[in-house]
């Protein structure tokens, strides 16, 4: 199911952007966090907005399949172009990266890329503020915690994590949790361990 949706500016009600998604609660933050946006027409104009401290309006157009989203983007964007919107899209629409594959040197190319890239301290408290109020589902919970279930770490990178918490001061909630953790490991591993001495 493929979202064609438009965004709309409150201070006059007309239509200045057409998109597509597959999940519009998602897509929206995107479009109002300041730490997501691009130097792109849509994304200045959205900048626009966020520095007024007021959201655009989404208002869903029609829902189409896999097939069908294209040409649903395509006439969304040449109907309001027809009617004197000043749409922000450079372009007729269809062209989104839904359905691509990337080649694992493409991924690659873009990992070297980002290698060594730190947010500052101005950005990453701005994306923990435009966090806030955006609870997390529990897929993503479980999808964290299976990604790391049974791995082990080798010797260097232990070290790296080591040095990387020396000198941090762990919150006192920070600290329960760790500890609630280290409790409920323990009892698995006896539980695992009874279930061995009893076989």
């Amino acid at each position: 199911m493929v979202y064609i949706y438009a965004l709309i500016d409150p201070r006059t009600k007309l239509v200045r952007y057409v998109g597509q998604t597959s999940n519009l609660k998602e897509r929206y933050y995107q479009h109002c966090s300041s730490t997501t946006l691009r130097k792109t027409y849509v994304g200045c104009w959205l900048k626009s907005l966020w520095r007024l401290e007021i959201k655009p309006i989404l208002e869903v157009l029609s829902v189409e399949t896999e097939e069908t989203w294209k040409q649903g983007e395509k006439f969304w964007i040449a109907y309001f172009r027809r009617l004197g919107c000043s749409l922000t899209n450079l372009t007729d629409g269809g062209d989104g990266t839904r359905g691509i594959v990337r080649s694992s040197e493409f991924r690659e190319k873009i990992r070297q890329a980002n290698l060594g890239k730190r947010h500052t301290a101005k950005t990453k408290k701005k994306m923990s503020e435009n966090r806030m109020g955006h609870p997390v589902s529990q897929k993503v919970i479980d999808r964290a915690h299976n990604l790391n279930l049974g791995k082990v770490f080798s010797l260097k990178t232990r070290e790296k994590m080591r040095l990387a918490h020396i000198g941090k001061a762990l919150s006192s909630e920070t600290r329960k949790h760790l500890s609630e953790a280290i409790r409920e490991s323990w009892k698995i591993r006896k539980t695992k361990q009874l279930q061995l001495v009893v076989r």
